[in-house]
């Protein structure tokens, strides 16, 4: 009679997480965002492998210098404390029972503040043959991480460089992030892009807050209807 698999030998076989990693923020340029309007990378990663290993495969996919600190933490709506930030970054990824639909944000080099949002697609087995972790899919372009070559070197401007960047242009920037994700239905990121154009540009402060509080009323309207079609006729 074969003998069963222990417990303990059924849980040291690896999940495998899917991931989708998309673009949130970062010193982008308009012009770019419209020419990529959404930036992502999929990668397949096993449980047992650290938060340390998936911030390698980050930064490989999307073409980042890894010489910054960086951290994970817990986004709005993820079920955790918002800015929660993950303690052990060499901690297994199984460590956080992650479930299809959890979220997470990346967040590298904290002075150029690049943001990723990542997304939990699919929980699965690993092939035993492969190689992890991998990125499967990716869209749109990386952002040059240290601007255009073709640019001005920025360390032989004068004091007075700050009015090569016009007044706004971050928020700008975001307010081009909060249209993509309100594209594609996604409001509750919509409205924290468009929080961080009205931080980026305060003099913006009225009409940027005016989108955000039109799209926080139809993130609200959608959750409603959820909630009318979770508890089914009554």
């Amino acid at each position: 009679m074969s003998k069963k698999p222990s417990k303990s030998a059924e849980k040291s076989v690896p999940r495998l997480y899917t991931l989708e990693v998309l673009f949130f923020n970062g010193p982008v340029s308009g012009e770019f965002m419209q020419a990529n309007p959404k930036i992502s990378r999929t990668i397949q990663v096993r449980g047992d492998q650290t938060f340390d290993e998936l911030a390698d495969a980050i930064n490989r996919a999307f073409d980042l210098d890894d010489d910054h600190l960086y951290t994970f933490y817990f986004p709005q709506k993820s079920g955790r404390r918002n800015g929660e930030e993950l303690e052990e970054l060499d901690a297994p990824i199984s460590s956080l029972n992650l479930q299809v639909g959890s979220l997470l944000r990346y967040h590298f080099d904290f002075g150029d503040d690049w943001k990723y949002n990542i997304k939990v697609k699919v929980v699965g087995e690993p092939d035993a043959k492969g190689k992890y972790p991998k990125v499967i899919q990716k869209v749109g372009e990386s952002p040059l991480q240290y601007g255009d070559d073709d640019e001005d070197d920025w360390d032989d401007e004068d004091d007075d460089s700050d009015e090569d960047m016009p007044e706004g242009a971050a928020a700008d920037v975001s307010l081009l992030i909060g249209e993509m994700h309100l594209k594609e239905g996604e409001y509750a990121k919509a409205v924290e892009a468009f929080t961080r154009a009205i931080e980026a540009n305060p003099a913006a402060a009225d009409e940027y807050e005016g989108r955000s509080r039109a799209y926080r009323a139809l993130a609200d309207e959608d959750e409603r209807k959820a909630k009318e079609l979770r508890a089914g006729p009554s």
